[in-house]
């Protein structure tokens, strides 16, 4: 993982301080503690979870939980900021969203998302991600929002689409997971 403190672009992130929580109608977005390190080692060591998620291993253990909590509790380190989304009811963490390659220089920054299998179909992530996407474009001042999606991930591609992202294209063999490469659509939804 990527330890610089400033962004490909140049930008000094020292003032930033995190994303700010966020709720929906039925969840929260919450900034990650270390309090989620079994949800983190459930969740990114269960196959449908990382089926597509091809550009990390799964979590082994609770050691690498932490650590990834930790590159995202922490956002001098890649501009990687992610919220774990909870349902209000419960507080049962449900997945995660957020923000990496955020380059101010450029307004543009990456969206990145999850969700555990039980939770699928029922609207979750198409509320998550509109909540963020709108704090993207407002809070963070952002022109582009792109996305990295495997090109067999179906259902990743309708809920963007659905969301008004445009795919521009493949990026042939993208990313190299367990001794092969993965093509990856490449999609963008612009402010205007």
């Amino acid at each position: 993982m990527p330890t610089g403190s400033r962004t490909p672009g140049g930008e000094d992130l020292a003032e930033f301080a995190g994303l700010a929580d966020l709720e929906t109608e039925r969840l929260h977005l919450r900034r990650f503690t270390t309090d989620d390190v079994a949800f983190v080692l459930n969740h990114f060591s269960e196959p449908r979870v990382c089926e597509y998620l091809v550009d990390a291993e799964p979590i082994r253990d609770p050691s690498e939980a932490a650590a990834l909590i930790e590159w995202y509790v922490n956002p001098r380190r890649d501009n990687a900021n992610r919220w774990v989304l909870t349902l209000k009811s419960s507080l049962t963490a449900i997945g995660t969203c957020g923000y990496h390659n955020w380059s101010r220089r450029n307004r543009s920054a990456e969206i990145g998302y999850d969700l555990s299998p039980r939770f699928w179909l029922k609207g979750y992530m198409n509320e998550a991600l509109s909540t963020a996407i709108k704090y993207g474009f407002e809070m963070m001042d952002l022109n582009r929002i792109q996305a990295f999606v495997h090109v067999r991930n179906e259902r990743s591609l309708r809920a963007l689409s659905k969301l008004g992202f445009k795919i521009e294209g493949i990026i042939r063999e993208k990313y190299l997971c367990r001794g092969q490469y993965h093509d990856h659509a490449c999609l963008s939804l612009l402010r205007k």
